[in-house]
Protein backbone atom coordinates (compact mmCIF):
# COMPACT_ATOMS: atom_id res chain seq x y z
CA UNK A 1 0.00 0.00 0.00
CA UNK A 2 2.56 2.32 0.94
CA UNK A 3 4.43 1.81 -2.51
CA UNK A 4 1.18 2.36 -4.35
CA UNK A 5 1.07 5.78 -2.24
CA UNK A 6 4.55 6.73 -3.09
CA UNK A 7 3.80 5.68 -6.91
CA UNK A 8 0.28 8.14 -7.35
CA UNK A 9 2.03 10.95 -5.64
CA UNK A 10 4.94 10.91 -7.35
CA UNK A 11 3.15 10.62 -11.39
CA UNK A 12 0.96 13.43 -9.94
CA UNK A 13 3.82 15.54 -9.35
CA UNK A 14 5.28 14.63 -12.58
CA UNK A 15 2.12 15.43 -14.61
CA UNK A 16 2.20 18.73 -12.80
CA UNK A 17 5.90 19.72 -14.11
CA UNK A 18 5.57 18.56 -17.35
CA UNK A 19 1.95 20.89 -17.18
CA UNK A 20 3.54 23.86 -16.50
CA UNK A 21 6.69 23.37 -18.56
CA UNK A 22 4.75 23.00 -21.30
CA UNK A 23 2.39 26.22 -20.08
CA UNK A 24 6.12 28.08 -20.66
CA UNK A 25 6.78 26.55 -23.66
CA UNK A 26 3.34 27.35 -25.39
CA UNK A 27 4.00 31.24 -23.82
CA UNK A 28 7.00 31.36 -25.00
CA UNK A 29 5.72 30.86 -28.77
CA UNK A 30 7.12 32.89 -31.18
CA UNK A 31 3.02 33.98 -32.34
CA UNK A 32 -0.13 35.69 -30.47
CA UNK A 33 -3.17 33.53 -31.36
CA UNK A 34 -5.64 36.61 -31.75
CA UNK A 35 -6.19 40.60 -30.79
CA UNK A 36 -9.99 41.11 -31.23
CA UNK A 37 -11.93 44.26 -31.75
CA UNK A 38 -9.22 46.66 -32.87
CA UNK A 39 -9.93 50.34 -33.77
CA UNK A 40 -8.79 49.87 -37.34
CA UNK A 41 -8.02 52.54 -39.73
CA UNK A 42 -7.65 51.24 -43.36
CA UNK A 43 -6.03 52.35 -46.83
CA UNK A 44 -8.70 52.96 -49.55
CA UNK A 45 -8.88 50.08 -51.98
CA UNK A 46 -9.70 51.26 -55.47
CA UNK A 47 -12.10 48.14 -57.02
CA UNK A 48 -12.62 49.16 -60.76
CA UNK A 49 -13.30 51.71 -63.32
CA UNK A 50 -17.29 51.91 -63.34
CA UNK A 51 -17.55 52.04 -67.63
CA UNK A 52 -14.99 49.29 -67.72
CA UNK A 53 -12.31 51.31 -69.60
CA UNK A 54 -9.41 49.73 -67.19
CA UNK A 55 -8.37 53.46 -66.74
CA UNK A 56 -7.41 54.05 -63.05
CA UNK A 57 -5.92 57.34 -61.59
CA UNK A 58 -2.22 57.09 -60.45
CA UNK A 59 -1.96 57.57 -56.01
CA UNK A 60 0.72 60.02 -56.26
CA UNK A 61 1.22 60.66 -52.10
CA UNK A 62 -0.94 60.20 -49.28
CA UNK A 63 -0.79 60.20 -45.11
CA UNK A 64 -2.93 59.44 -42.61
CA UNK A 65 -2.97 61.91 -39.61
CA UNK A 66 -4.17 59.81 -35.90
CA UNK A 67 -5.33 62.08 -32.69
CA UNK A 68 -4.98 58.48 -30.29
CA UNK A 69 -7.12 59.39 -26.65
CA UNK A 70 -7.62 56.95 -23.78
CA UNK A 71 -10.16 54.69 -25.59
CA UNK A 72 -10.60 55.96 -29.59
CA UNK A 73 -8.92 57.88 -31.91
CA UNK A 74 -9.98 60.43 -34.56
CA UNK A 75 -8.56 59.50 -38.15
CA UNK A 76 -7.76 61.61 -41.52
CA UNK A 77 -6.59 60.22 -44.93
CA UNK A 78 -5.58 62.16 -47.54
CA UNK A 79 -4.78 61.08 -51.09
CA UNK A 80 -3.16 62.87 -53.83
CA UNK A 81 -4.81 61.31 -57.45
CA UNK A 82 -3.73 61.93 -60.68
CA UNK A 83 -5.99 61.35 -63.62
CA UNK A 84 -3.68 61.23 -66.43
CA UNK A 85 -6.62 61.15 -69.51
CA UNK A 86 -8.13 64.17 -71.03
CA UNK A 87 -11.15 62.06 -69.61
CA UNK A 88 -13.77 62.15 -65.92
CA UNK A 89 -12.92 58.76 -65.10
CA UNK A 90 -15.38 57.02 -62.93
CA UNK A 91 -14.83 54.53 -60.89
CA UNK A 92 -15.60 52.17 -57.23
CA UNK A 93 -13.08 52.47 -54.46
CA UNK A 94 -14.24 51.18 -50.87
CA UNK A 95 -13.11 50.89 -46.97
CA UNK A 96 -13.66 47.22 -45.43
CA UNK A 97 -16.26 47.34 -42.93
CA UNK A 98 -15.44 44.63 -40.85
CA UNK A 99 -12.59 41.54 -40.81
CA UNK A 100 -9.31 40.33 -39.85
CA UNK A 101 -5.67 39.95 -41.42
CA UNK A 102 -2.33 38.36 -39.70
CA UNK A 103 0.22 39.68 -39.40
CA UNK A 104 3.87 37.92 -38.54
CA UNK A 105 3.59 38.06 -34.54
CA UNK A 106 -0.24 38.03 -34.70
CA UNK A 107 -2.37 34.86 -36.30
CA UNK A 108 -5.23 36.94 -36.09
CA UNK A 109 -6.24 40.75 -35.99
CA UNK A 110 -10.04 41.12 -36.06
CA UNK A 111 -11.44 44.83 -36.70
CA UNK A 112 -14.14 46.75 -35.83
CA UNK A 113 -16.73 49.27 -38.14
CA UNK A 114 -16.08 52.61 -38.51
CA UNK A 115 -17.86 55.58 -36.67
CA UNK A 116 -19.03 59.35 -38.36
CA UNK A 117 -17.63 58.10 -41.59
CA UNK A 118 -17.04 61.36 -44.10
CA UNK A 119 -15.39 61.51 -47.48
CA UNK A 120 -14.43 63.95 -49.84
CA UNK A 121 -13.19 64.80 -52.97
CA UNK A 122 -11.88 68.27 -53.92
CA UNK A 123 -14.06 69.86 -50.85
CA UNK A 124 -17.71 68.04 -51.87
CA UNK A 125 -18.91 65.05 -50.02
CA UNK A 126 -19.08 61.97 -51.50
CA UNK A 127 -22.00 59.67 -50.54
CA UNK A 128 -20.68 55.91 -48.96
CA UNK A 129 -22.99 52.88 -48.95
CA UNK A 130 -22.49 49.08 -47.12
CA UNK A 131 -21.87 46.51 -49.53
CA UNK A 132 -20.53 43.63 -51.22
CA UNK A 133 -18.26 43.80 -53.70
CA UNK A 134 -16.80 39.95 -53.54
CA UNK A 135 -16.48 40.16 -57.65
CA UNK A 136 -13.64 43.06 -57.40
CA UNK A 137 -11.63 41.30 -54.14
CA UNK A 138 -8.34 39.87 -54.60
CA UNK A 139 -8.00 36.03 -53.20
CA UNK A 140 -5.57 37.64 -50.93
CA UNK A 141 -8.64 40.07 -49.68
CA UNK A 142 -11.19 36.87 -49.79
CA UNK A 143 -8.67 35.42 -47.05
CA UNK A 144 -8.59 38.09 -44.85
CA UNK A 145 -12.24 37.46 -44.22
CA UNK A 146 -13.01 40.82 -45.86
CA UNK A 147 -16.80 41.05 -46.90
CA UNK A 148 -18.15 43.89 -46.40
CA UNK A 149 -17.90 47.29 -47.82
CA UNK A 150 -17.57 51.22 -47.57
CA UNK A 151 -18.40 51.49 -51.03
CA UNK A 152 -18.28 55.09 -52.87
CA UNK A 153 -18.92 56.14 -56.52
CA UNK A 154 -16.52 58.69 -57.79
CA UNK A 155 -16.11 60.67 -60.85
CA UNK A 156 -12.60 62.43 -61.40
CA UNK A 157 -11.75 64.97 -63.52
CA UNK A 158 -8.00 65.19 -65.50
CA UNK A 159 -5.50 66.54 -63.77
CA UNK A 160 -5.06 66.05 -59.63
CA UNK A 161 -7.63 65.44 -56.89
CA UNK A 162 -7.60 65.28 -53.25
CA UNK A 163 -9.39 62.73 -51.86
CA UNK A 164 -10.03 62.73 -47.66
CA UNK A 165 -11.17 60.28 -45.66
CA UNK A 166 -12.44 61.27 -41.98
CA UNK A 167 -13.95 58.79 -39.46
CA UNK A 168 -13.56 57.85 -35.86
CA UNK A 169 -12.40 54.63 -34.34
CA UNK A 170 -13.18 52.79 -30.72
CA UNK A 171 -10.16 51.28 -29.48
CA UNK A 172 -10.93 50.43 -25.73
CA UNK A 173 -12.97 47.09 -26.08
CA UNK A 174 -9.63 44.91 -27.95
CA UNK A 175 -8.86 41.85 -26.48
CA UNK A 176 -5.44 39.84 -26.69
CA UNK A 177 -5.96 35.92 -26.47
CA UNK A 178 -2.87 33.50 -26.20
CA UNK A 179 -4.09 30.24 -25.69
CA UNK A 180 -6.67 30.25 -22.47
CA UNK A 181 -4.95 33.56 -21.47
CA UNK A 182 -7.32 36.52 -22.02
CA UNK A 183 -6.36 40.58 -21.60
CA UNK A 184 -8.39 42.98 -22.30
CA UNK A 185 -6.82 45.81 -23.81
CA UNK A 186 -6.78 49.26 -25.84
CA UNK A 187 -5.69 48.77 -29.51
CA UNK A 188 -5.22 50.94 -32.86
CA UNK A 189 -4.57 49.54 -35.81
CA UNK A 190 -4.17 50.88 -39.33
CA UNK A 191 -4.45 48.52 -42.41
CA UNK A 192 -2.13 49.63 -45.51
CA UNK A 193 -2.09 46.31 -47.15
CA UNK A 194 -5.70 47.78 -48.74
CA UNK A 195 -3.93 50.49 -50.93
CA UNK A 196 -1.74 48.58 -52.90
CA UNK A 197 -4.41 48.54 -55.06
CA UNK A 198 -3.55 52.16 -56.75
CA UNK A 199 -1.89 52.11 -60.13
CA UNK A 200 1.90 53.94 -59.61
CA UNK A 201 4.13 54.54 -56.44
CA UNK A 202 3.22 56.86 -54.06
CA UNK A 203 4.80 57.78 -50.94
CA UNK A 204 3.07 57.25 -47.97
CA UNK A 205 3.25 58.56 -44.53
CA UNK A 206 1.57 57.55 -40.88
CA UNK A 207 1.13 60.26 -38.36
CA UNK A 208 0.36 59.39 -34.63
CA UNK A 209 -0.13 62.30 -31.90
CA UNK A 210 -0.43 60.74 -28.47
CA UNK A 211 -3.33 62.31 -26.47
CA UNK A 212 -3.52 59.60 -23.49
CA UNK A 213 -3.19 60.04 -19.97
CA UNK A 214 -1.21 57.10 -17.22
CA UNK A 215 2.31 57.80 -18.01
CA UNK A 216 3.72 55.83 -20.65
CA UNK A 217 1.18 53.46 -21.77
CA UNK A 218 2.31 52.45 -25.11
CA UNK A 219 3.46 48.76 -24.84
CA UNK A 220 3.02 46.90 -28.71
CA UNK A 221 4.20 48.66 -32.00
CA UNK A 222 4.22 46.23 -35.32
CA UNK A 223 5.83 46.42 -37.54
CA UNK A 224 8.74 46.68 -34.34
CA UNK A 225 10.71 48.12 -36.39
CA UNK A 226 10.28 51.08 -39.18
CA UNK A 227 8.38 53.79 -36.25
CA UNK A 228 10.00 56.96 -35.17
CA UNK A 229 9.26 59.11 -31.89
CA UNK A 230 9.59 62.43 -30.46
CA UNK A 231 7.32 63.53 -27.52
CA UNK A 232 3.73 62.81 -27.99
CA UNK A 233 4.48 62.29 -31.90
CA UNK A 234 5.01 58.63 -33.92
CA UNK A 235 5.78 58.84 -37.26
CA UNK A 236 6.12 55.35 -39.77
CA UNK A 237 6.82 56.19 -43.33
CA UNK A 238 7.10 53.74 -46.26
CA UNK A 239 6.54 53.70 -50.47
CA UNK A 240 3.39 52.08 -51.60
CA UNK A 241 3.46 49.84 -55.08
CA UNK A 242 1.08 47.31 -57.04
CA UNK A 243 4.21 44.97 -56.60
CA UNK A 244 4.33 44.68 -52.86
CA UNK A 245 1.72 44.37 -49.58
CA UNK A 246 3.14 46.37 -46.74
CA UNK A 247 2.62 45.38 -43.40
CA UNK A 248 -0.58 46.65 -42.01
CA UNK A 249 0.11 48.26 -38.44
CA UNK A 250 -1.02 47.06 -35.02
CA UNK A 251 -0.64 49.17 -31.41
CA UNK A 252 -1.53 47.97 -28.21
CA UNK A 253 -1.35 50.56 -25.41
CA UNK A 254 -2.66 51.10 -22.05
CA UNK A 255 -2.43 50.82 -18.46
CA UNK A 256 -4.58 48.16 -16.42
CA UNK A 257 -5.96 51.19 -15.19
CA UNK A 258 -7.30 53.01 -17.86
CA UNK A 259 -9.67 49.85 -19.11
CA UNK A 260 -12.71 49.17 -17.13
CA UNK A 261 -15.47 46.91 -18.47
CA UNK A 262 -18.09 49.06 -16.28
CA UNK A 263 -18.03 51.61 -18.98
CA UNK A 264 -18.29 52.42 -22.28
CA UNK A 265 -16.06 53.55 -24.37
CA UNK A 266 -16.24 57.51 -25.07
CA UNK A 267 -16.33 57.50 -28.42
CA UNK A 268 -20.47 57.55 -27.44
CA UNK A 269 -20.11 60.50 -25.90
CA UNK A 270 -18.46 62.69 -28.88
CA UNK A 271 -21.51 65.15 -29.54
CA UNK A 272 -19.19 66.92 -32.29
CA UNK A 273 -17.02 64.66 -34.38
CA UNK A 274 -16.42 67.44 -37.00
CA UNK A 275 -14.86 69.44 -34.88
CA UNK A 276 -12.49 67.08 -33.51
CA UNK A 277 -12.06 65.99 -37.40
CA UNK A 278 -11.73 69.72 -38.23
CA UNK A 279 -8.69 69.89 -36.36
CA UNK A 280 -7.00 67.78 -37.95
CA UNK A 281 -7.06 69.76 -41.02
CA UNK A 282 -4.62 72.15 -39.78
CA UNK A 283 -1.92 69.35 -39.44
CA UNK A 284 -0.25 68.12 -42.64
CA UNK A 285 1.94 64.81 -41.60
CA UNK A 286 4.45 66.06 -44.30
CA UNK A 287 5.22 69.22 -42.89
CA UNK A 288 6.51 67.65 -39.80
CA UNK A 289 10.23 67.06 -40.03
CA UNK A 290 11.30 63.45 -38.79
CA UNK A 291 15.30 63.76 -39.22
CA UNK A 292 15.72 64.39 -35.49
CA UNK A 293 13.25 61.73 -34.64
CA UNK A 294 14.43 58.19 -32.87
CA UNK A 295 13.64 54.63 -33.32
CA UNK A 296 10.82 53.26 -31.24
CA UNK A 297 10.73 49.58 -30.47
CA UNK A 298 8.29 48.29 -28.10
CA UNK A 299 7.07 44.35 -28.25
CA UNK A 300 4.62 43.74 -25.95
CA UNK A 301 2.18 42.26 -27.32
CA UNK A 302 1.29 39.01 -24.50
CA UNK A 303 -1.82 38.80 -22.72
CA UNK A 304 -0.88 38.42 -18.88
CA UNK A 305 0.59 35.79 -17.28
CA UNK A 306 4.12 36.36 -19.28
CA UNK A 307 6.62 33.63 -18.99
CA UNK A 308 8.08 34.37 -15.69
CA UNK A 309 5.16 33.49 -14.10
CA UNK A 310 5.50 30.09 -16.33
CA UNK A 311 9.00 30.18 -15.33
CA UNK A 312 8.21 29.97 -11.40
CA UNK A 313 5.75 27.51 -12.13
CA UNK A 314 7.85 25.46 -13.51
CA UNK A 315 10.59 25.83 -10.74
CA UNK A 316 7.64 25.63 -7.95
CA UNK A 317 6.96 21.88 -9.87
CA UNK A 318 10.12 20.59 -10.01
CA UNK A 319 11.21 21.69 -6.30
CA UNK A 320 8.12 20.04 -5.44
CA UNK A 321 8.77 17.43 -6.74
CA UNK A 322 12.23 16.87 -5.27
CA UNK A 323 11.15 17.26 -2.37
CA UNK A 324 8.25 14.71 -2.35
CA UNK A 325 10.81 12.03 -3.76
CA UNK A 326 13.78 13.35 -1.04
CA UNK A 327 11.53 12.95 1.46
CA UNK A 328 9.81 9.35 0.32
CA UNK A 329 13.41 8.38 0.43
CA UNK A 330 14.14 9.36 3.67
CA UNK A 331 11.22 8.04 5.18
CA UNK A 332 11.72 4.72 3.68
CA UNK A 333 15.68 4.46 4.50
CA UNK A 334 14.12 5.23 8.60
CA UNK A 335 11.91 2.48 7.97
CA UNK A 336 14.62 0.26 6.80
CA UNK A 337 17.22 1.99 10.12
CA UNK A 338 14.31 0.51 12.82
CA UNK A 339 13.92 -2.53 10.65
CA UNK A 340 17.42 -3.32 11.12
CA UNK A 341 17.23 -2.15 14.79
CA UNK A 342 14.39 -4.89 15.85
CA UNK A 343 16.40 -7.62 13.91
CA UNK A 344 19.42 -6.93 15.90
CA UNK A 345 17.68 -6.68 19.28
CA UNK A 346 15.34 -10.20 18.31
CA UNK A 347 19.04 -11.17 17.50
CA UNK A 348 20.39 -10.26 20.53
CA UNK A 349 17.15 -11.07 22.69
CA UNK A 350 17.65 -14.86 21.90
CA UNK A 351 21.40 -15.14 22.74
Amino acid sequence: MRTKRIIVVTGFLILVAITATCSECYAQKDHIDAFRDVGMGRGLTVFHAADNSGDLPKLIKGSAVIDLYDDYAVMKDRYILLNGTDKVLKMSCGLPKSGYFQTSIIDSVKFLPLSYLAITLNGQMVSSSGGQVADSLTENERSRGIREWYISNLKLRPGKSVLEVSYLVNTHDAKMINGHNIEHSHGLGYMLSTLNSWNGQADYRILIISKLTGGEPMQGIYPLHGFKTSGNKYVYDLKLSRDAVPHNIVIRYGNVSMYSPKHKSHIQGVTDPGQMIGELNRIDPWNIKADNYHPVYLDNFRPFPSASFSIGGTILAFALLIGTVLFFIIRSGMGQIRQMNREKEDRDSIT
